[in-house]
């Protein structure tokens, strides 16, 4: 009897473990995924070249300005720190009675210019490196919501 039941059930088991043949065809690893100058390699090469630019191209403005904006007063900085200190290295050549306050001078705003380096260097990878995983999850749409005292969770995948 039992030798019966399992001769029945073992060809449904295998009919229903195939998946049908247009399921099978259809790729789901590729879904969502970014191909040519959209992929996340890319959108991040394009952020390390331009402030912001990896975070215009996944649409997200507001974080464009901020890191893009930041990204820029570092460099600012940076400049107008090292054109201080090389003033201040001139006149401590032309005021050789003076020469000793002006080398400190000069000595605080490269300190200075070597913390805008520091800083815009974390900045700038903070931007590729979130750029790139805004760029991976460009097709994700996530969305929290609370049904009954449970928090549910619904995840929708673009193509």
């Amino acid at each position: 009897m039992a030798g019966t039941i399992l001769a029945v059930l073992l060809p449904v088991l295998a009919a229903l473990a195939q998946p049908p043949e247009d399921v099978a065809a259809y790729d789901t690893t590729t879904v969502g995924r970014a191909t040519g100058f959209d992929a996340p390699v890319w959108v991040m090469f394009r952020s390390a070249v331009v402030p912001g630019w990896g975070q215009v191209h996944n649409g997200r403005y507001v974080k464009a300005a901020l890191l893009g904006g930041t990204e820029c007063a570092f460099l600012y900085g940076i400049f107008r720190e090292d054109h201080l200190a090389d003033e201040a290295g001139r006149k401590a050549i032309e005021n050789p009675a003076e020469a000793a306050y002006w080398r400190s001078v000069s000595d605080r705003h490269r300190d200075r210019k070597r913390s805008y380096l520091w800083w815009g260097a974390f900045t700038a990878l903070l931007s590729i490196g979130d750029a790139y995983v805004d760029a991976h999850l460009q097709g994700f749409n996530v969305e929290f919501r609370e049904e009954d005292q449970a928090l549910l969770l619904g995840v929708e995948v673009y193509p």
